[in-house]
């Protein structure tokens, strides 16, 4: 018996780590960025971007966002300090356009990453990858919601912030860009990337499976003793 125990927890770890490396799954992929050029989404300007977005059948939940964007700093030639920060919400869809906010975040620098590329100007920006993580919140499938972006950090060192456009963006996303009033529809494809984690009934259904894996692989040692 302490075998057989031992055998199941060793599974039920390894589908924990399974289950920690599926929370990375993209359930939505806005494109890749181009170096061709931002839109303002800074509290500096009131300035905040919305790009739309859809998750697929099965997913009920995101996690984790990922995006691309540039920032220009008059005092280190284009580059970001090391300090940004954002706040990020997910809203409604009101006529195609954001509607109503279901849930904010304060990201602080969300991972900031420089890639050394530089996106077209004047002024030239400095490209940056940045990536957020707050707490699962839950959607719907196959309802449209809207993303929103805001560097919060203003004109200082730290550089004013613009969401990166791309190339590539799924059919029938849309981008909308606000200056302190209502938002308004942008002529601009942007990237985008979100993630989900795995539902409570995936992860039980991950821990009995492994344990089985356990019990069996037991057996089959246990029998082998035996002959």
């Amino acid at each position: 018996m302490r075998k057989l125990l031992l055998a199941s927890a060793a599974a039920g770890a390894l589908s924990l780590a399974s289950a920690a490396a599926w929370a990375d799954t993209v359930v939505y992929n806005g494109g890749s960025p181009d170096l061709g050029g931002t839109y303002y989404a800074d509290s500096a300007y009131t300035a905040s971007v919305y790009i739309s977005f859809v998750l697929p059948a099965g997913v009920t939940s995101i996690s984790d966002a990922e995006w691309w964007g540039g920032c220009y700093n008059l005092y280190t030639s284009g580059s970001c300090g090391s300090s940004p920060s954002f706040t990020i919400s997910v809203l409604s869809s009101t006529g195609g356009a954001p509607g109503t906010v279901i849930a904010t975040y304060a990201v602080g620098g969300a991972d900031q990453t420089a890639t050394g590329s530089s996106i077209v100007g004047p002024p030239a920006y400095a490209e940056y990858v940045y990536n957020a993580y707050f707490p699962v919140t839950s959607l719907t499938p196959g309802t449209t919601y809207f993303f929103e972006i805001t560097g919060t950090t203003g004109t200082n060192e730290n550089g004013e912030f613009g969401v990166e456009t791309t190339s590539t963006a799924p059919a029938g996303v849309v981008a909308y860009q606000s200056f302190g009033g209502p938002p308004g529809l942008i002529n601009a494809e942007l990237a985008l990337q979100l993630t989900s984690v795995p539902e409570p009934s995936t992860w039980a259904m991950m821990l009995l499976g492994f344990a089985g894996l356990g019990f069996l692989a037991y057996r089959k040692r246990a029998a082998l003793a035996t002959a």
